[in-house]
């Protein structure tokens, strides 16, 4: 079991997902029972990374942007990380994010002037060190394809780099020297991360998925690349600040049933707009889905 464990987490060394944690726990051996709807899940990305060379009327419909969706605990988690680990074994170059929300929780937050957003540069750190973990040798073959400087912003504790406001990237460097950088470089950070983003849409050499779980919507996917995500319905919305990208549209549409549910839940303190009621009503979710069985998530697909 030991060896087998320790296998696993070197293929996934972003971290496993509780609830795969908490089913080995349980069931005193590293194995997880597979799903058709995994089994769908992977042929659609087998099929979107490399369709048949002759399409005929019965060639299944293949999505490129994935959402899983379904309540707490019915293994969105578990098959996004076994998608990333079949994907990763098929060679494939893959960002793995197995907890989204510290994407958006935590940390230091500093108003771009330039476009009104707000960079987080420790979040951005995090990003690429994890992203290196699996991906290092992969990364040093592949050559940068953008040659436009990367912009920096204020870093880390640090601020600003006097009389630096952009870095150019050497001729000649790899996606791993243009990681290294954001790492180096606190003030580089996020500009590194949204540039890595781009590169990795220009990469043919190789498959590329972005695979993000807790994306509770914080992320839109309008984009052409694959990638899949995993939601669980919450209320951590709520949380994220309204001038991040994407999140004022979302929070249009989710601020009157976050609402809702917190009226309908909060005891006769009226706690609710204290904010000290979100937590608990995540716990009563959890513990009327947690008696409920659950075999299967969903799909959803993005247009």
């Amino acid at each position: 079991m030991f060896e087998r464990l320790e296998e696993l987490k070197r293929v996934l060394p972003e971290g496993l997902p509780k609830g795969m944690v908490k089913e080995f726990e349980e069931t005193k051996r590293p194995a997880l029972l597979v799903r058709r709807s995994f089994l769908d899940l992977r042929d659609n990305f087998r099929y979107a990374a490399d369709p048949p060379l002759q399409a005929s009327s019965k060639s299944r419909k293949v999505q490129k942007q994935i959402v899983l969706d379904g309540p707490v605990s019915c293994g969105k988690s578990i098959a996004l990380a076994m998608l990333v680990q079949w994907a990763r074994s098929e060679g494939w170059l893959v960002m793995y994010v197995p907890e989204g929300r510290s994407w958006t929780h935590g940390g230091l937050y500093y108003q771009n002037p330039e476009n009104d957003h707000w960079d987080t540069p420790i979040q951005a750190a995090n990003i690429l060190q994890d992203f290196l973990k699996f991906n290092e040798s992969r990364l040093k073959q592949l050559l940068c394809q953008i040659s436009d400087p990367i912009p920096m912003g204020e870093g880390a504790g640090v601020g600003l780099m006097r009389g630096v406001d952009s870095m150019a990237m050497p001729d000649g460097s790899t996606l791993y020297d243009l990681i290294q950088t954001g790492i180096t470089y606190s003030q580089a950070a996020v500009g590194v991360v949204v540039r890595l983003r781009k590169e990795l849409s220009l990469v043919k050499d190789v498959p590329v998925l972005i695979a993000v779980d807790q994306v509770n919507a914080f992320r839109s996917m309008m984009h052409d690349d694959m990638m899949v995500g995993a939601f669980s319905h919450s209320t951590a919305v709520g949380k994220l600040r309204q001038y991040l990208p994407d999140v004022q549209q979302m929070l249009a549409l989710t601020s009157l049933a976050i609402m809702w549910m917190k009226l309908a839940k909060a005891d006769k303190a009226r706690r609710v707009f204290r904010g000290e009621v979100e937590e608990d009503l995540l716990l009563v979710q959890r513990q009327r889905q947690g008696v409920e069985m659950v075999d299967c998530f969903r799909t959803v697909e993005v247009a």
